[in-house]
């Protein structure tokens, strides 16, 4: 009995290893035979006979698999003569033929492998999962109890959000940029494209209502009012 990838294997390099079912290559492991038939060029061990001068006991001799027929069956060229080539079958494995030892060691190795691999994409998965669970769990925020008031009006007052500190150092940050590009704006003699476009770090949006740019509240010392502020659970 073959297993059905045995009959059908994936294609592989020319210079690739001779492809081996997941079965059977855990048969290896396990000491059990392989069930699938021998590919072309693997080497093997064949028992044949020895003259009756010499005992008539068989002894193992190396082989080279020539070629894969029908039904499971393949046939070797045995001690390297080209002259001398029989047929095996699965039903023999193991009493006519078996497999060199350098084949099981090869897929030992391919085995451990797979199983190194697959121990890594097991804890790649675990891990995603774990986050995933994390993404959305619940997590307490002393903001929440503010979320039924803002889908009620629109608008709700964080309280406490950000401390009188963190207030008046934003305040200074935006004090003197405002100040540093309106001076600009007058050095420049810019006012009518002020009030027309505007620029990329200062635009009038309406009398007494600019828009800034003001890279220094981007930085780590300002992160209370991106990534770290405290009103992002309730967003």
């Amino acid at each position: 009995r073959r297993h059905l990838m045995c009959f059908f294997p994936p294609l592989v390099e020319a210079d690739a290893q001779p492809w081996v079912c997941e079965a059977c290559t855990d048969a290896a492991m396990a000491g059990q035979e392989l069930r699938c038939v021998p590919a072309a060029g693997e080497e093997i061990e064949v028992e044949v006979s020895q003259p009756e001068s010499a005992g008539g006991a068989g002894c193992w001799t190396p082989a080279v698999v020539r070629r894969q027929l029908a039904e499971g069956r393949f046939s070797a060229v045995i001690g390297g003569d080209e002259d001398f080539v029989d047929e095996f079958g699965m039903e023999s494995e193991g009493e006519l033929w078996r497999r060199a030892m350098a084949t099981i060691a090869e897929l030992e190795r391919r085995r451990a492998e797979t199983q190194a691999a697959r121990g890594d994409t097991l804890a790649r998965r675990r891990r995603e999962a774990e986050g995933a669970r994390l993404d959305t769990e619940v997590h307490s925020a002393p903001l929440l109890d503010k979320v039924e008031q803002l889908y009620r009006d629109g608008l709700v007052i964080a309280d406490g959000a950000i401390t009188p500190q963190q207030v008046e150092a934003s305040k200074e940050v935006v004090a003197d940029g405002f100040a540093r590009y309106m001076h600009c704006v007058k050095q420049l003699d810019l006012q009518e494209e002020l009030l027309d476009t505007g620029f990329m770090q200062i635009k009038m949006r309406s009398a007494g209502r600019y828009d800034l740019q003001l890279p220094e509240l981007q930085t780590d010392d300002f992160a209370f009012l991106t990534r770290d502020a405290p009103w992002m659970p309730l967003v």
